[in-house]
């Protein structure tokens, strides 16, 4: 659609003629065309949207599926090269986030230090790097002082870090959820860097999305979350195996009426290219992260990608329905039948 478009096809898939649309919300009949007007969905009940850029769901890459603890900053740098130039960055991805494993110790001032042999040029000049390739960069620490690979996470550590990422240039923070000392209310560390990040976009416009692990109780958590976070992870870990995919994917419906613009259930990063899923199980894949208005991140070996990898995560149609802002602000499609 052109910048002068005023109308959108909405939930239509013409890869896949024997899919059936379920028209149990009253969404526009065939064609499904739709007016689009110049009213802004609702801010929804936590307050005013986040700044503009944060409220569809975030596409980029994540380290840890392919890489695991095996990282580097020429490995980031790659990754890095190859979003700007293998078509992704013109479809929307955008995030180079490092997993697990970068940070060894804290300075005497408490400050992160990443591992000096993996990261010499320091964190800062591998942002630098990345936002060289107008890409955006991320980061990943634990609420918890341990994070799942026995690494210092942010437990008292809160405003420092925010201060630290917000000097480094951090786009993008997932807070895991794993060992060691943790806060009594989850809410806490949480509640610690959103104002660390808040203080940072006020002084420098820059926006930083907020990941964070866990929430799955609409009636709980599910209350309060999207006043503390961007998106929020609702599972476990999942597995390349089509098993762990359908697990995930039917997971998701109880927690659909807490998305919104801005803020979006994450059933986990995509498997997208890794070994365990046949090719037709990775397409269903990429089409149900992008119906539930998931989070893309990308997790499979960049640098190698084959063509029919990319050619699942850059399918034009798929992501325009990922990135719609739904009707009446709904970003979440639900399962209806199995």
């Amino acid at each position: 659609l052109g910048p002068d478009a005023d109308i959108v096809v909405r939930y239509a898939w013409l890869d896949f003629v024997e899919c059936v649309l379920y028209n149990g919300a009253d969404l526009p009949l065939g064609p499904f065309v739709q007016a689009l007007g110049t009213q802004q969905p609702p801010a929804g009940a936590h307050g005013s949207p986040p700044p503009v850029g944060s409220r569809r769901p975030p596409m980029g890459y994540n380290t840890w599926n392919f890489y695991h603890c095996n990282i580097d900053e020429n490995t980031v740098k790659a990754a890095a090269d190859a979003i700007a130039s293998n078509g992704m960055k013109e479809v929307g991805y955008e995030y180079v986030n490092i997993d697990d494993c970068w940070m060894v110790e804290r300075h005497p001032n408490g400050s992160a230090q990443p591992d000096p042999v993996r990261f010499p040029s320091g964190m800062k000049a591998l942002a630098d790097y990345v936002h060289s390739k107008g890409l955006k960069f991320g980061v990943y620490t634990s609420r918890t002082s341990l994070t799942c690979q026995k690494r210092p996470g942010a437990y008292l550590h809160e405003e420092i870090d925010a201060a630290t990422y917000c000097e480094w240039g951090v786009d993008y923070l997932k807070i895991d959820s794993c060992g060691g000392s943790d806060w009594k209310e989850a809410n806490t560390s949480w509640t610690l860097f959103k104002k660390g990040f808040d203080k940072c976009f006020n002084e420098t416009g820059r926006y930083t999305i907020k990941s964070v692990e866990h929430c799955s109780d609409p009636k709980g958590c599910g209350q309060w979350i999207a006043g503390v976070a961007d998106l929020w992870r609702t599972t476990r870990d999942m597995q390349a195996t089509w098993e762990s995919i359908m697990s995930t994917i039917h997971s998701q419906n109880k927690m659909a009426s807490v998305a919104r613009p801005g803020h979006f259930n994450d059933p986990d990063m995509l498997q997208v290219g890794n070994v365990g899923l046949s090719a037709t199980e990775q397409i269903a894949h990429m089409s149900l992260w992008c119906v539930v208005g998931a989070p893309l991140l990308a997790g499979m070996d960049l640098v190698h990608a084959s063509a029919a990898t990319l050619e699942i995560l850059s399918n034009p149609e798929a992501i325009a329905i990922n990135q719609d802002l739904g009707l009446d602000g709904a970003v979440q499609g639900v399962v209806v039948s199995s």
